[in-house]
């Protein structure tokens, strides 16, 4: 097992996607962190780094999907993962060096991402307003998540033997999960009572004159797309559970409950390998 993750990691300190995917995530939390300080000016508002810290959340699926579907399927493109097996390496250990090096990617691409996001966002937006606990459970919650991306597109990638399908495979299921963790995230954002200008009757309290001479009055009344009920609970769960419902919430720090998202990104995290040994080890290597 050592032998095949000293392999593994010699392969990611020489490879371009790992750097290029690290460069192009702490580019974009530079131009997040400048982005927001312009609009503290431009719009004189005050903003902290607690605005910019989490943004790159959003995008780190893809770019773990990315990174695993290359890495892992270059090793069958190139049969090494069959010269693994021919010289007696166990499958399950195999599968786990993988699921290793995918979650050292994901990790050190998060550190990277927070150490920009703070080296450059306190001295430009402030400090953390954020509370310590809240702020330290988060930054756990995000790292599980890298580490859920990783386990789910290892799985994809090492039961996939064509570099091309795993390739679409992985990035086609970030965007899915990612479309998924919007609607999920904007839908449970509806406020549940909304305004609207109304012709004027016994019950309105503002008056606007129109322009041909009606009145018109400002009405708060019960919002259509507002979800309620066993519905708004499904949704929560969905939210809570899918690693990019937690990234809205995590972007946002909205999460309601954060201890629980925890909780679920280990649940995926052991399934989603306990699945991928199972199924590679009944997998047939050409």
């Amino acid at each position: 097992m050592r032998r095949l993750f000293g392999a593994n990691l010699e392969r990611l300190k020489k490879n371009k996607v790992f750097y290029a995917c690290l460069i192009v995530s702490v580019f974009y939390c530079v131009l997040v962190c400048v982005s927001i300080w312009r609009d503290t000016i431009r719009f004189d508002v005050t903003m902290s780094v607690d605005d910019a810290l989490f943004n790159f959340m959003v995008s780190i699926g893809l770019i773990i999907s990315l990174f695993c579907s290359l890495f892992v399927g270059t090793e069958y493109s190139d049969g090494t993962i069959r010269n693994k097996i021919v010289v007696g390496h166990v499958r399950y250990q195999i599968y786990l060096s993988y699921f290793l090096i995918c979650t050292l990617m994901g990790a050190v691409l998060y550190v990277f991402c927070l150490l920009a996001g703070f080296v450059l966002g306190i001295p430009l937006l402030g400090g953390v307003e954020t509370e310590l606990p809240y702020l330290l459970c988060l930054l756990l919650d995000a790292l599980l998540v890298c580490i859920v991306y990783g386990a789910i597109f290892n799985l994809i990638a090492v039961l996939s033997s064509n570099k091309a399908h795993t390739a679409v495979l992985c990035i086609l299921a970030a965007l899915v999960l990612m479309v998924i963790g919007i609607y999920l995230y904007q839908t449970l954002q509806q406020p549940e009572t909304i305004s609207q200008l109304v012709g004027t009757g016994e019950d309105m309290e503002i008056s606007i004159e129109g322009a041909d001479g009606m009145d018109f009055a400002l009405e708060t009344v019960k919002n259509p797309h507002y979800v309620s009920g066993l519905r708004r609970e499904i949704y929560q769960f969905f939210l809570d559970f899918l690693p990019s419902g937690q990234v809205m919430q995590i972007g946002s720090r909205t999460a309601l409950h954060p201890y629980l998202m925890g909780v679920y990104s280990m649940i995926i995290i052991v399934v989603s390998n306990l699945a991928g040994m199972f199924f590679f080890e009944k997998k047939d290597i050409k």
